[in-house]
């Protein structure tokens, strides 16, 4: 199989066949041009190559089953440690991540100047307010023996005197096995020594492009290590290391175990305001949880031949949604959008990556139908991802070959159709309902746009 890296696997929207190879009949090119869909497509068919599209397979299957038996806690308990007088929302951001991904409790251990600011922000958080040198025990003992994932680093500052205790968690829980994320100000304390973390498999770091240079000449000192490619220094580090899983984040994540690499190069916002790595840091911490709970799946892939690792997987997963949501957040409020606006679009960005996965809705067809509309609104694009794997699923490649172009012309032209009546009845509708909403002449109701304030008179 390809690299993840290579110029084969970089995806970007080619109109062809996606059973036969071949490139569809110039009216259908046509027809897409027309209605202007090869740009929409594009997003949708980013990622879809063979590889990511496997890697994002394992991810929907580690994703557990929301019904009435489960329990609290059982959808994974995430531990934000981080938090300081300057910074109180960087905590927030990735402790709120974790549970609108899906993560049940989320914990925040803070310095105790920080503490109520974080309460203030929101009731979901449980927070303690005891992130010192000499709590090392009690936070052990309350927080950390109860939690399943740990993210250390958003907000914590970079006071000397919290280095050690920095290390002593990350090295004594990791060798837990616990998976731990380290981003921000926590990558910088694990800087100090590498080697203390060197083969601790289940950490993830997640640094962006100066804190990965940081990271490489830490590594590296005294050596000339001469790389223009992004991709390779990635996996690199990685193996130096000893397959810790680094998130490289950028333009294009790059995630690499030593071993394997991923690129995840999904559309996103074009604002780089404060807060996002921070989301990705919550939003890893509940896919790392799901991942290492369903431990047997790797094994069954590992068969295979694809040799995915727990942490791959979930760092992919956390990338794809991240980057999605930031994306719709941006579509939302362009230049004004923030963190929040990322927050607030996770579950709907969730259910339309992994649509299969949501239960059924419990109201009527006539009720207000919210979900049934928002699923029949994307089911154009969720089949038109998925017709490349009908020769997996059981139809012949002899008769997929002989459809040919045809099977894929008639396939989007139907959606195309059915997404154009779609339209036409919503524009309907808006336009019956402005029409029961427009006040007659002899109604005694002013039209909005006249000033109907009283008007005093002397």
């Amino acid at each position: 199989m390809k690299d993840a890296g290579s110029d084969d696997c970089k995806a970007s929207f080619i109109p062809v066949n996606v059973i036969s190879g071949q490139s569809p009949p110039p009216c259908t090119l046509a027809l897409f041009r027309r209605l202007n869909l090869l740009k929409l497509l594009s997003r949708k068919a980013n990622m879809c190559t063979e590889r990511h599209c496997e890697v994002l397979e394992v991810v929907r299957r580690c994703v557990p089953k929301l019904d009435s038996s489960s329990r609290k806690g059982q959808n994974g308990r995430i531990c934000v440690i981080g938090g300081s007088y300057q910074y109180t929302g960087a905590p927030y951001f990735a402790a709120i991540s974790a549970l609108k991904t899906g993560a049940d409790l989320s914990f925040v251990i803070c310095a105790p100047e920080a503490g109520q600011a974080i309460k203030a922000y929101s009731p979901e958080l449980i927070v303690f307010p005891v992130l010192t040198q000499d709590a090392f025990a009690e936070v052990q003992e309350e927080v950390l023996s109860r939690v399943d994932v740990i993210i250390i680093g958003p907000g914590i500052g970079r006071r000397a005197e919290l280095v050690p205790f920095i290390l002593r968690i990350v090295c004594e829980m990791a060798r837990t096995g616990m998976p731990i994320v380290v981003d921000a100000d926590g990558l910088n304390a694990v800087m100090t020594n590498l080697d203390a973390i060197r083969g601790l498999k289940n950490i993830v770091m997640t640094p962006n492009a100066t804190e990965f240079d940081r990271l490489f000449k830490a590594e590296f000192e005294g050596r000339v290590i001469v790389t223009e490619d992004t991709l390779g220094a990635v996996k690199l580090l990685a193996a130096k290391l000893q397959n810790v899983t680094i998130v490289r984040k950028g333009p294009t994540d790059i995630i690499s175990d030593g071993i394997h690499v991923l690129e995840c190069a999904e559309p996103c916002s074009l604002r780089r305001c404060g807060g996002q790595g921070d989301v990705l840091s919550g939003v890893l911490g509940t896919f790392l949880h799901w991942t290492r709970r369903n431990s047997e799946l790797f094994v069954e892939s590992n068969s295979g031949g694809a040799q995915y690792t727990p942490t791959l997987v979930a760092a992919y997963g956390a990338c794809r949604l991240t980057r999605e949501s930031s994306r719709c957040a941006f579509e939302r409020h362009r230049r004004g959008m923030v963190a929040s606006d990322m927050v607030r679009e996770i579950p709907q960005c969730f259910t339309r990556i992994f649509p299969d996965l949501q239960p059924p809705s419990t109201s009527s067809r006539s009720g207000s139908g919210g979900e049934e509309v928002m699923h029949e609104k994307y089911a154009g694009s969720i089949v038109l991802l998925r017709v490349g794997n009908l020769t997996n699923h059981g139809l012949p490649g002899s008769i997929g070959r002989s459809l040919g172009g045809h099977f894929q012309a008639v396939v989007v032209c139907l959606h195309i159709l059915l997404a154009f009546i779609g339209c036409v009845e919503e524009e309907e509708e808006e336009e019956e309902a402005e029409g029961r909403n427009r006040p007659t002449s002899g109604s005694g109701l002013a039209p909005a746009c006249v000033d109907v304030r009283p008007q005093l008179t002397f």
